[in-house]
């Protein structure tokens, strides 16, 4: 689901995107967003465990893939035995782990660029699902949109 809501920031429209619940990543990464035509400057990601996370421990850490890797966005995070309804921020800040329990936007927004994801990685297989909400707006040019496609 997308959504527009206003905001000044940069010029432009602060956008909203959410992923379905998503089963974790299987000791590999995956894609929670996908951008492409234009970057996008990352103001706020929550994520909210909708299905009880196995009690193992699993690091977990969120990157931007460039296609085979690329910089980490957090530090890892153990998530074992997070309980539904969990909450996880990122405060953009490259040093830090997942923020657990709040509801922040990032104090230091940060680019995803065109043709790269933003995605998760776990180094375990554990049950459980989380689902990922993604506020961003475009550099202010006129004209320029991105298309952010959202994992199902």
């Amino acid at each position: 689901m997308t959504s527009t809501l206003t905001s000044n920031i940069g010029g432009d429209s602060l956008k909203m995107l959410q992923t379905e619940s998503l089963a974790l990543p299987q000791s590999t990464s995956s894609a929670l967003f996908t951008v492409s035509d234009s970057d996008i400057i990352v103001v706020g990601l929550i994520g909210v465990v909708t299905t009880a996370i196995q009690n193992q421990a699993n690091s977990a850490k969120l990157f931007v893939d460039f296609g085979g890797g690329g910089p980490d966005i957090t530090t890892a995070l153990d998530i074992a035995n997070d309980a539904e309804d969990t909450f996880y921020t990122v405060t953009g800040v490259q040093t830090d782990a997942f923020q657990e329990g709040g509801l922040n936007m990032a104090e230091v927004p940060f680019v995803v660029p065109s043709g790269s994801s933003l995605s998760l990685d776990c180094t375990a297989s554990n049950t459980g699902e989380i689902q990922w909400i993604l506020y961003y707006h475009t550099p202010n040019e006129e004209g320029v949109t991105a298309t952010v496609v959202a994992a199902t």
